[in-house]
Formats: C-alpha cells, structure tokens, sequence
C-alpha cells in the first residue's frame, strides 16, 4: 500500500551552533525518544523504504536515526526546509516507491496533514502521520494514523 509518512523533527535546542535556527540540533532527550520511536514503528511493522528529509540540522539528525533503525537510506531535499509546501511532500513520496517517510518542519507539516487529508492535526515534535495515497502522482490521500511521540516513545522501550 503506497504510503506517506510525514514526521516532524525531534525535540530540538532552541537556538543553533550559530544562533540562527538552521543549525539548532537535537537535544539527548530528542535523540533518545526519536530512537524509542524507531524501534517502536519498526516492531509495529510501519517503516518505509525511503526516507527523505530537509537538510536543516534537527531534521537531518532526526532522519538518520530513524534510518539507523529501520536499515534505510536518508535522502536530504532542500524542498522540505522551512516554508515547505504540501507539494514539495508529494513530490518526494512521487520519486519513491511504496511507503515514503519525510521529515519535516511545523508549521508546513501540520499544513500538509490538512492539505492532504482534510485532517486539521497540530503535529508536535517527533508526531508521526501516515497518509494513504492512490498512487505514486496522487494530490490527496486519506490519514489512515496519527502517531503520538510519546506513546510511541513508551512502546518503543
């Protein structure tokens, strides 16, 4: 079944290496959760087979994990930073077959759960949404779960 995993990143420190938000990375208890969260996904048998992130540093550090435990590889697409529309998703789940996850960014994500599925979801960091899609060039699709971070976080152990 082709499906669409959008992510939001790992809880994040609140200013970067930098201080701009582009270099803002992970913090222990991010990279701990969004761990827990992979082998829970994994267990529950919804991993994809590719996983496509924006470049910026929280989403890129939260990809690599969730491919560290799923065995996949991590694509980065400058499409999926800030400002993000519902269509640069679709268009990274349309170079893919089968279950595509993309890790992006609030407010974009949450805009394209809506955009997608008419669902209004406030995705919080680490939420995971999946959405069922038609086909590889479908515009809309169906939300067929919606993943708490912490419930999944619990379950993943």
């Amino acid at each position: 079944m082709p499906l669409l995993y959008l992510i939001r990143h790992g809880i994040a420190h609140d200013r970067g290496r930098d201080g701009t938000d582009f270099t803002r990375e992970l913090t222990d208890e991010g990279r701990d959760k969004m761990r827990r969260q992979a082998r829970a996904l994994k267990r529950a048998g919804l991993t994809p087979a590719h996983l496509v992130t924006s470049p910026l540093d929280r989403a890129r550090q939260t990809a690599e994990l969730l491919a560290d435990v799923w065995g996949v590889r991590v694509s980065h697409e400058s499409a999926l930073g800030l400002g993000a529309s519902p269509t640069a998703y679709l268009d990274a789940f349309a170079a893919h077959e089968g279950r595509v996850a993309c890790v992006g960014h609030n407010p974009d994500i949450s805009y394209a759960v809506h955009a997608l599925t008419g669902a209004r979801v406030q995705m919080r960091k680490g939420m995971v949404a999946a959405v069922k899609l038609a086909g590889k060039n479908a515009r809309e699709g169906q939300l067929v779960g919606l993943y708490d971070p912490d419930a999944l976080a619990d379950w993943g152990g």
